[in-house]
């Protein structure tokens, strides 16, 4: 039986059978091989485990011999025996490293790190951390289709494949690979603000490969009323407003589908921005670039908490290839993964990743940059394996940035935005956090709303705010009945 894994709970006391509860039934000891995590119950015996990029959460808490674990933080708080407020360390940190791990933000649970396993047997805890399974390298094009082929594959449902086009290669190349395995494809492409430009491509490729194809529009005006369910549905902070419309997305298709195709994790695992993964003084562009909402996070600390705040170290091994494991276990993990999977689990649409399938992921980690990267473009082995079934100039086009904007792109979407911001910074809720000095938000939330929506100012303050925002929310969440 197939338990979706965000509906899981689990209770081990010692002296006691293990409580084990799915779907709002409870089941006697078994062993769930969920994809992305395990769950494994037996007398006496528990053992939990996350893949190689903790692709589904597993959220865990183990006192005085006994252990709670649950794929929803919200779920394991509802013990009467678990704490439900958020670490005052836990929100500095979350506040000013945009690409740290990600920390223990609740103090009734711990989140499992990618590649761990949890170990509980009769009152006594042990947790492993587990290396991403790699391969002999073999920079063979033709093997790398063969293994995504296969992945792609066991992840499509009966009947038909529903895959999220968006008209980029990563995308493509999997409706590629069901048109080619005779498999009907429903595509559906999201257009918001920050995609809009994508439609028409996808358009053209749904049409080429005899795909239905629906595009699923998404106004900036409809997102301020989904941030909260955004952000509960994550339970983590939120950079920006393209979690909104990935929820919003996700919501449209779950209507039709009850699985998607989704080309997440290729540029991640496949070194698809190259810039971001050179090294400064051993430390990766990408983490050099967050400085700024670093510095802007430490200044909105009270000053006692800034002070305890104690730098976090990025400094990276290995070129190209360390700041790709430094990408893999911080931004995609903790920031990346929860809104692209679990907006949809929000909505019962379970969001499926070919390119995180533990065989693929195991033959991309052992490509070396040089495999990947080439004349500034990434994921040059990929680019090169589908130029026969795409053509050279769709495959080694140069790499278009996705990057949301600001909330409150018209009058109506900037004004709405505002006001949420203005309720979830309230006093009551930042003084709850413990650590965030009011004066300085409120005073930046005033210029933020002045700022013209372009302004670089406001661009760093829109994600510092909603971070910020994200943060109150998940406090009310977790403390509330």
């Amino acid at each position: 039986m197939r338990v979706p894994v965000k509906d899981f709970f689990l209770r081990c006391r010692p002296g006691e059978s293990p409580y084990f509860e799915a779907g709002g039934a409870s089941y006697g000891p078994q062993r769930q091989d969920i994809e992305h995590a395990v769950v494994h119950v037996a007398p006496g015996h528990v053992e939990l485990g996350t893949d190689a990029f903790a692709s589904r959460p597993v959220h865990v808490l183990a006192r005085d011999g006994s252990l709670w674990a649950a794929a929803s933080l919200r779920r394991l708080t509802r013990e009467a025996d678990v704490p439900r407020h958020l670490l005052p360390m836990g929100v500095a940190v979350a506040l000013c490293e945009p690409v740290g791990r990600r920390p223990s933000l609740c103090a009734g649970g711990l989140s499992l790190l990618p590649g761990t396993a949890l170990v509980w047997e009769e009152g006594k805890t042990r947790t492993t951390r587990q290396r991403a399974r790699t391969r002999a390298a073999m920079a063979d094009p033709e093997e790398l289709v063969e293994v995504l082929r296969r992945a792609v594959l066991k992840r499509v449902g009966q009947g038909h494949g529903a895959l999220a086009l968006s008209g980029g290669l990563d995308s493509v190349a999997l409706l590629a690979l069901l048109a080619q395995a005779g498999v009907p494809v429903r595509a559906y492409t999201l257009a918001d603000a920050a995609s809009s430009d994508e439609v028409a491509a996808a358009a053209v490729w749904a049409g080429r490969f005899g795909a239905s194809h629906r595009v699923i529009e998404i106004s900036e005006s409809e997102l301020p009323p989904l941030a909260e369910a955004t952000i509960r549905a994550c339970e983590c902070v939120i950079y920006n407003a393209r979690a909104m419309s990935k929820f919003a997305f996700h919501r449209e298709v779950a209507r039709h589908e009850t699985h998607l195709l989704s080309g997440f994790g290729a540029d991640d695992l496949l070194m698809g921005s190259p810039a971001g993964l050179t090294l400064e003084a051993g430390v990766p562009r990408f983490v050099l670039e967050r400085e700024p909402e670093r510095e802007l996070g430490r200044f909105l600390l009270k000053r006692e908490w800034s002070r305890r705040l104690r730098p976090a170290e990025f400094g990276v091994q290995q070129g190209a290839a360390g700041a790709r494991e430094l990408m893999l276990e911080t931004v995609m993990a903790h920031s990346g993964l929860p809104v692209e999977t679990l907006t949809g689990l929000a909505h019962g649409l379970d969001v499926r990743m070919p390119y995180l399938d533990s065989e693929f992921a195991a033959l991309a980690l052992a490509l070396q940059p040089a495999h990947l990267m080439r004349d500034n473009l990434g994921k040059h082995l990929l680019r090169q394996a589908m130029v026969s079934r795409l053509g050279a100039d769709f495959c080694f086009a140069p790499k278009k940035a996705r990057l949301a904007p600001p909330g409150g792109g018209n009058v109506r979407a900037r004004r709405d935005w505002i006001a949420w911001l203005d309720a979830a910074l309230s006093h009551d809720r930042l003084e709850r956090l413990q650590v965030v000095d009011e004066g300085k938000v409120r005073r930046e939330l005033i210029q933020y709303g002045k700022l013209h929506n372009d302004a670089p100012r406001r661009l760093l303050l829109d994600r510092v705010l909603m971070r910020l925002a994200s943060l109150t929310v998940l406090q009310q969440w977790w403390e509330g009945p």
